[in-house]
């Protein structure tokens, strides 16, 4: 960005200022900005805007930015205002990215660079990837797109175009409003854009053929879309180098055969041409076996008939290179469509002698297997296969053998819980004569003690807990399977400082933050593990933070190459999984919770400065937005990957982990807790005793009064913090009501006796620390009285009882704090 030419001070000063930013100093830049000779030149606030969001001070930034801009949010962008200059804005677009707020980098555009159609186009986009649009959004987004299409001539921001009117039409259907008269008529319109994107052209690429089918698909014009299939010329991918392999996986070509007939397929199913869509599949699994996905679609196919001997027939046409999906196959249709038990039964046994060796052999079998329980005839077969692979396991151990036993053992202990003991104990013994040889395969012996240990735990076998300390699962060499086990074993346990440091050993990265954070996260939480639960939460808020940067992004750089489906799927996947996780709610009310918890718990009395800084911390961390979330219309997703635990027999015996239901109540308790919190502690400020009276005709108070009112109809809040805030609110209108002391003191008394270690975990952060902070405002605004003659004598007896309630209140924070340090100095080390 240029330095403007001004004089030799100011533009030192701007250097200098340049100078800190880049070295990221933002506190000694934002200093600079304020100096006197610069701090009211458009550049220099534009260059504290960024120096604010930085340091965390994002309404600060909001102000400056939305004053520099000058948009009085009527959206009236024709109004005469003072351009401003092409660094401003440049700066300016830096601070709206980073704030995360499309609707000021729009505005901005729209009204100071209202020429530049693309940047317009693509921040609408950025504010798609983020945040909803109004229909009036979408229509100027529609209107930029076609303005290219039409003087550039370039088709590519046709595409874009029709992308848009899928995206405006199905926001449309959202809302209930598809049958409004100008958006009923977007399918047949994008229908005409997307036609003369593919006409007439030798070189249309699969995307744009694709965005032509979805137009046709959003009509269901499913036999149209067959049709002009069937007539596409396909091309033969040849692949030569790295940049080919690139170009081909991005689908920037003409139509291969592979997903010309994997189109067909599904839009024959969607037509109901069942005969058709058979024929498809069978061709899918001739040209690519090793994909079990056309196994399925088959079989989903054969579903829709009424033909219930048709998979015999359809066994008979196929003759698959791969061996494990034929088996599997095989199965699954024998389990669906046959009542013949014994060949079912042979087809799994088969199925076994051939494939377990195999990690996933189990969880390929978990479905045929539900159906075999209680067969007696099936689980001998399998007794059988176990006897005669495994009878020499005594004197000779090879993998083989040991996998099959594995595997064997592991069908039976699914199939007869009755059995449970008697397997448990030969399991056991087959472990000790693997440890007593002197050449076994150490990942399939590992296996087995996985088993023996998932058996213990999910038989709550406490006789044979020590055995699971002897098997060391937590040692660094293990799997990322045994490390989990040891974690849901430790969790059991309340070694929660053993699951910690195993946990960190898995090395999760990224996404994993939002998938599996769920295993450790709550036993943190529970067991005051104050401060590594803080830093997971905010790892999952950070990972999201990226993702709402990173992804309108990569949707423009998507649409540039022409990948409108690529954009669409990031776009949906953003807007639908990321953005609703119930994980990340979890995360900030985590934050907020845990934000009064930093410092040592033995001097926990905060002050009022520190109660409202934490409060202003919420928004530097992302998890402001906790505040703005309507629980009542919040749909959620759940990321949580429970997958990771299919190595178990029957996770839901072991992991008991919290219910959507239960994140959202703590998350909307949150809330509204800290809602009260910082509305009561900003009233504090508002509070005026003149000559032992109070001031009461205070407009911002009365309005802050009323939302404390509000806020207390609300049952969730939990009845402590409850009581508090209604004593402040009385207080704030000049009455004491001693009733709610006594309500306070009472709650304190069942709080005191407390003794279980997951209750005191959770108490402290949820109840004890806004508590505190109430607290602290109350008796902030009891001091302002002063030594005052003129005071009532009740005004005395209250602020003694409020010495006793803070004194109480202390009290039990030291005890939870005591039980907390004798509860961690137990806690072993981990296993190296």
């Amino acid at each position: 960005m240029p330095n403007p030419s001004n004089s030799k001070k100011q533009q030192k000063l701007l250097n200098t200022l340049y100078s800190h930013l880049d070295t990221g100093n933002y506190p000694k830049a934002y200093k600079i900005s304020n100096d006197a000779n610069i701090a009211n030149l458009k550049l220099a606030r534009s260059l504290r805007s960024v120096c604010l969001v930085k340091m965390g001070r994002h309404k600060e930034c909001v102000d400056i930015v939305t004053d520099l801009i000058g948009d009085d949010g009527s959206g009236d962008s024709t109004a005469a205002r003072e351009p401003l200059e092409e660094d401003i804005v440049s700066t300016l677009k830096i601070s709206t990215k980073l704030l995360n707020r499309a609707d000021l980098l729009t505005a901005l555009l729209k009204i100071h660079n209202p020429g530049n159609t693309t940047a317009i186009a693509t921040s609408h986009i950025f504010k798609l990837a983020t945040q909803d649009l109004t229909d009036k959004e979408f229509e100027q987004l529609q209107i930029s797109c076609m303005s290219l299409a039409k003087s550039t001539d370039d088709l590519k921001y046709l595409g874009w175009t029709v992308w848009c009117m899928f995206l405006r039409y199905g926001h449309a259907v959202k809302r209930g409003e598809s049958n409004q008269p100008k958006l009923a008529l977007l399918p047949r319109l994008a229908e005409g854009l997307a036609t003369k994107l593919v006409s007439g052209r030798d070189d249309v690429s699969e995307q744009d053929w694709r965005i032509y089918f979805t137009a046709l698909e959003n009509q269901q014009k499913y036999d149209a879309i067959i049709e002009k299939l069937e007539n596409i010329q396909c091309s033969t991918p040849k692949i030569h180098d790295e940049n080919s392999k690139i170009l081909y996986r991005t689908n920037l070509v003409a139509f291969t055969e592979l997903s010309k007939t994997e189109l067909l397929a599904e839009f024959c199913m969607k037509s109901k041409n069942l005969e058709k869509a058979i024929s498809c599949y069978l061709k899918l699994i001739d040209m690519n076996p090793n994909n079990y996905r056309y196994f399925s679609g088959l079989k989903s196919a054969m579903m829709c008939t009424e033909n219930d001997k048709l998979y015999l027939d359809i066994l008979s046409k196929i003759s698959s290179e791969n061996e494990r999906n034929m088996r599997l196959f095989e199965i699954d249709l024998f389990v669906s469509f046959s009542d013949d038990v014994s060949a079912t039964s042979s087809k799994i046994v088969k199925y076994v002698e051939s494939n377990f060796k195999k990690a996933c052999a189990f969880s390929d079998l978990k479905f045929a297997l539900d159906k075999m329980k209680g067969v007696e005839c099936f689980a001998e077969k399998i007794e059988e296969l176990k006897c005669a692979r495994t009878v020499n396991i005594a004197s000779e151990v090879t993998e083989e053998q040991l996998r099959c036993y594995h595997l064997c053992v592991k069908i039976l202990f699914y199939l007869c819980e009755s059995k449970t003991g008697e397997l448990l104990n030969e399991l056991l013994d087959t472990l000790q004569l693997c440890e007593k040889s002197s050449d076994f395969d150490e990942s399939s012996y590992e296996d087995l003690q996985i088993l023996a240990g998932d058996i213990i735990l999910s038989h709550r076998r406490t006789d044979k807990y020590s055995i699971l300390d002897e098997m060391q699962l937590t040692r660094r060499d293990k799997s990322p399977q045994s490390k989990l086990l040891a974690i849901l074993y430790n969790n059991s346990k309340q070694n929660v400082q053993v699951s910690y440091d195993t946990y960190m050993d898995l090395n999760i990265k990224y996404i994993q933050w939002d998938s599996l954070s769920f295993v450790i996260l709550r036993p943190l939480m529970l067991n005051g593990y104050y401060n590594e639960c803080t830093i997971f939460s905010r790892n999952i808020v950070g990972v999201h933070v990226s993702s709402n940067k990173e992804v309108p992004e990569n949707i423009e750089k998507s649409l540039n190459n022409g990948n409108y489906l690529i954009a669409d799927e990031m776009l949906n996947f953003q807007r639908e999984r990321m953005q609703p996780s119930i994980s990340l709610v979890n995360a900030k009310a985590n934050i907020i919770n845990l934000a009064p918890l930093q410092d040592d718990l033995s001097n926990f009395e905060i002050s009022l400065d520190r109660a409202k800084l934490l409060m202003k911390n919420f928004d530097s961390q992302s998890a402001a937005t906790l505040f703005e979330i309507d629980f009542d219309s919040f749909v959620y997703a759940d990321n949580r990957d429970f997958a990771v635990f299919d190595f178990l027999l029957d996770p839901k015996k072991i992991v008991s982990f919290e219910t959507c239901e239960e994140m959202l109540c703590y998350a909307e308790r949150t809330k509204l807790s800290y809602k009260l919190v910082n509305t009561i502690v900003l009233s504090a400020d508002l509070f005026t005793v003149k000559k032992g009276k109070i001031k009461k005709n205070i407009p911002e108070l009365a309005e802050s009064i009323s939302c404390i009112e509000s806020l207390l109809s609300i049952e969730k809040i939990p009845n402590i913090i409850r009581y508090l805030a209604k004593f402040a609110c009385k207080f704030l209108t000049g009455e004491i009501s001693f009733e709610m002391v006594d309500l306070i003191l009472t709650e304190l008394e069942i709080f005191g006796k407390m003794k279980k270690v997951e209750d005191i975990g959770e108490f402290i952060p949820t109840v004890l620390a806004p508590c505190m902070i109430l607290m602290t405002a109350l008796k902030e605004m009891c001091s302002r009285f002063g030594k005052n003659k003129d005071i009532h004598a009740k005004t005395d007896i209250l602020s003694n009882a409020m010495v006793g309630l803070i004194e109480k209140l202390i009290a039990i924070c030291n005890e939870c704090n005591r039980l907390m340090r004798v509860l961690h100095s137990m806690i072993p080390s981990t296993t190296e």
